[in-house]
């Protein structure tokens, strides 16, 4: 795409599922890229060929902005012809190696594929790319698709933080409670404009204001 935005997702099985839920990725990811304009480019695998007839039928129905949309599928055996999204796996691959060996360089233990930690290393891998990779032009992929600098603070994968708890909601502290909780940075919700940690109890939470 003209961003040169790139995603990188854990997903529960190749192709489509039955909830749907790498379909509605794709759909939540363009209507983020506000595109209105959109090519799905894939492979001729069958599991490939069904995600792309599913993501196609949601994003006609929810995505109001997307005005011509249609799908190519490259030549058989042939995945050069993908070339941006091969350099995009490639970069990917790269920063997620980095990630994983500075966390480890970290806590001095090795981290195997199979640990629960892992898939949470990808979205932040991308997103390292798209806030600090600049084009020919000067500007980021994060720029190009949002028209405005990423303005968050960049931390460590599995940093220590403290977060800001909600001020209203069922989660927010009573008057007296601490206003902040401690817990581990895994990542930056692109969606919400958020910081993604885990919290001391096992859980997962989101907030705006970190330190």
């Amino acid at each position: 795409a003209g961003s040169k935005r790139v995603f990188g997702h854990v997903v529960p099985r190749k192709g489509a599922d039955e909830t749907d839920y790498v379909a509605n990725l794709a759909v939540k990811i363009i209507e983020w890229l506000g595109h209105t304009d959109l090519t799905l480019k894939s492979d001729n695998e069958q599991a490939i060929l069904a995600l792309v007839t599913r993501s196609l039928e949601l994003i006609r129905v929810r995505v109001e902005q997307a005005k011509k949309i249609s799908s190519e599928t490259s030549p058989a055996y042939d995945s050069q012809s993908n070339g941006g999204t091969e350099v995009g796996i490639m970069l990917i691959r790269s920063i997620f190696r980095t990630l994983r060996l500075g966390l480890e360089a970290r806590i001095d233990r090795r981290i195997p594929v199979d640990q629960a930690i892992i898939p949470w290393l990808l979205e932040p891998s991308c997103l390292l790319i798209n806030v600090k990779t600049r084009g020919a032009d000067g500007l980021t992929g994060w720029a190009r698709a949002r028209g405005r600098n990423f303005a968050k603070k960049l931390l460590g994968f599995g940093g220590q933080i403290l977060y800001k708890l909600p001020v209203n909601g069922p989660h927010a502290p009573a008057n007296m409670d601490a206003k902040w909780a401690d817990g581990t940075l895994v990542g930056y919700s692109w969606n919400t404009n958020t910081f993604v940690m885990a919290t001391r109890e096992g859980g997962i939470t989101t907030a705006r204001s970190i330190t």
